[in-house]
């Protein structure tokens, strides 16, 4: 550290201040804005804030969130998988950098104003008093929200029935002790609400009390699907639009009147040329009932394709077809045979889970491969085109750009 003498423009008065060398650039950026100001003067306050303390750089969309007064979320501080913000929508990795340089902010409040008659202007004094360690980035990243599983695993409702609840019970509380509160799984779930919400609905989970949430079966979700099915047909309706109300009426004598409007709720969206109806969200559909059969038949051994496909049409309505690139993700392909393998029981730790990947299949089209890392890398092209040039080998050949094994494989367990 050094003392200068410096004068801004318009004046010819100077002040000597304790300044970082070479601080030209801090009269540089102060002339426009301080522009009628005699001189500045530059100095250290004491006692000087040491804290950690940090500049957050914020994307858009985070700083939109921030105008609008959206609540924003820091989480997973002491998590394995580091901390993220979370806004309504999005969910963002922190990254810290470390400055290579002395970074100290200014404090302008000490600025005084000019008088009348003053033949000149006043000095303008800029201390010091804090010193910045680093700034933190904000990145979009993939939400964390495998623990769902595992959280959702002993609420598993098997019973249509048991989403009734009587009326004088606790909103919060449940006879069969079956839930779990919406609280403890933002606080756990690494993902904003949105994304956790969305993951719910995939996960065939539904709030069953205000704030408490359960797992719907499988095996009930698929005999109350085959009902609706049964049921649009005998009442002559299409399968495409269907009379929301009329239809749970009409299934009120076959199954409790929650769980046919949560399995509406789950698998149907609202028409759009008619109100009060509803159509079947068919990528949803082909996703859940897909995942069901390939667990049941190809988990333990491999499933003809053939087989698998006709089997997996007599789950669905029949101007729904089965569609194998709705799986993408969950299976791998043996010639003809399907193994049952999804991406959320591999690895996340990114160097395991290509091996675990090239030891299934040793090469890769980036179409094939891609659904297998989308949990790590969300919508984020970059970090998949990263991850891959450093985990893979692209290689062309007569089926063209294929990735390998980078490294020998490690056998998977």
């Amino acid at each position: 550290m050094t003392t200068h003498a410096h004068a801004l423009p318009g004046g010819s008065a100077t002040s000597a201040s304790v300044v970082p060398d070479n601080d030209a650039w801090v009269h540089e950026a102060l002339r426009g804005q301080f522009r009628g100001w005699s001189c500045s003067r530059v100095h250290f306050a004491y006692p000087l804030d040491t804290r950690r303390s940090y500049l957050v750089e914020l994307p858009q969309h985070v700083l939109s969130a921030l105008e609008e007064r959206e609540e924003i979320q820091f989480k997973g501080a002491q998590a394995s998988t580091g901390a993220v913000l979370c806004t309504h929508e999005r969910t963002y990795a922190l990254q810290f950098r470390e400055n290579s340089n002395a970074l100290f902010l200014l404090d302008q409040s000490a600025s005084a104003s000019l008088e009348n008659g003053a033949r000149e202007p006043p000095a303008l004094s800029l201390p010091i008093r804090m010193a910045m360690h680093g700034s933190v980035e904000l990145t979009h990243t993939a939400p964390h929200v495998r623990p769902l599983r595992d959280l959702l695993a002993p609420h598993i409702l098997k019973s249509g029935d048991g989403l009734r609840q009587p009326s004088n019970e606790s909103s919060s509380s449940s006879a069969d002790g079956l839930g779990i509160e919406w609280s403890i799984i933002e606080e756990q779930v690494l993902a904003s609400a949105a994304e956790i919400r969305s993951t719910l609905k995939e996960l065939c989970a539904v709030e069953r009390n205000s704030g408490v949430w359960i797992r719907l079966d499988p095996d009930l979700v698929l005999e109350t699907l085959s009902l609706l099915f049964d049921t649009i047909i005998l009442q002559q309706w299409c399968s495409a639009a269907f009379p929301r109300d009329e239809l749970e009426s009409e299934m009120a004598k076959d199954c409790a009147h929650e769980l046919v409007r949560a399995v509406v709720g789950l698998f149907c969206t609202p028409s759009e040329r008619h109100t009060g109806w509803e159509q079947w969200d068919r990528d949803r559909l082909l996703r859940f009932s897909g995942e069901h059969l390939l667990e049941q038949r190809c988990s333990t051994s491999p499933d003809e394709e053939l087989d698998f496909m006709s089997a997996w049409g007599k789950l669905l309505p029949d101007d729904v077809k089965p569609e194998l690139g709705t799986l993408r993700g969950l299976f791998v392909m043996d010639r003809t045979r399907l193994k049952y393998t999804p991406y959320w029981r591999l690895s996340m730790e990114p160097a395991m889970r290509f091996s675990q990947l090239f030891a299934l299949q040793s090469s890769w089209s980036r179409s094939e491969i891609e659904p297998f890392l989308k949990d790590l890398c969300g919508e984020n092209e970059g970090h998949l085109d990263q991850m891959l040039r450093r985990h893979a080998k692209l290689v062309h050949g007569l089926g063209g750009q294929n990735y390998v094994a980078r490294a020998p494989v490690i056998p998977s367990r």
